[in-house]
């Protein structure tokens, strides 16, 4: 059941040439943002130990505009457009501002293991959560365990 995070992630039968380490590190890399509203991010970002005051002046400094695109890329879970919009946003905030929003944003980043972690299995039954790190031995045993083997150059069945 766990092999069908790799079949999401690489598609046809590319990640089947790649080593149990090049495919931990795929999952593992940053993918997307968990999908949540402006309000929940700011919330975590002051948490962190941003002003909201100075959060309050990015609304102000674009006119909105950086308050709605902000908040669509947050609902969207658009981790690269959110990582845009937060490093134009960077100057002019201070130091403990600007890194409070990037400890919030990490709080928020999914890997691509976990972004395309199945809600149900191939069964239909619940997939369960994903593991908190994707590893080298994670996927040799999962691959392992869904019937193929390394040969050096590809997984094969």
């Amino acid at each position: 059941m766990d092999e069908i995070v790799i079949f999401r992630v690489w598609g046809a039968g590319e990640w089947r040439s790649m080593d149990a380490d090049g495919l931990a590190a795929g999952l593992m890399a940053d993918a997307a943002l968990r999908p949540t509203t402006l309000t929940v991010f700011f919330q975590a970002a002051v948490g962190a130990g941003a002003d909201l005051a100075a959060l309050d002046a990015l609304g102000e400094k674009w006119s909105g505009r950086f308050v709605d695109r902000a908040g669509q890329a947050l609902v969207d879970g658009d981790l690269a457009g959110f990582s845009v919009l937060l490093a134009l946003a960077g100057p002019g905030l201070d130091e403990t501002t600007a890194g409070a929003l990037q400890a919030a944003m990490a709080g928020f980043t999914l890997s691509a293991g976990q972004a395309n972690w199945p809600e149900f299995d191939e069964n239909g039954a619940p997939a369960g959560e994903p593991p908190a790190e994707f590893t080298a031995q994670w996927v040799a045993e999962t691959l392992t365990a869904a019937g193929y083997s390394w040969i050096g150059s590809q997984w094969v069945r």
